[in-house]
């Protein structure tokens, strides 16, 4: 199984509801090469939110492969 490549999601908290739960948005970066080093994603994450006004919750990799 080769990894052939992978997708970043960022979830940024951009306000609550009228309940005070939490409401979320996201930003997803797709066709991330999938040799790209976990580190190096987290350094990528940590210098995208430094630019944003929004409070990070998570950042997820969703790698995926081919079986045949």
């Amino acid at each position: 199984m080769e990894n052939q490549n992978s997708r970043l999601t960022i979830t940024f908290i951009v306000g609550s509801d009228p309940y005070g739960d939490p409401v979320f948005t996201t930003k997803s970066f797709q066709n991330v090469k999938g040799e790209a080093a976990d580190v190096d994603l987290v350094q990528f994450v940590q210098s995208f939110v430094s630019l944003q006004s929004l409070e990070l919750d998570s950042a997820t990799r969703t790698n995926q492969y081919g079986l045949i």
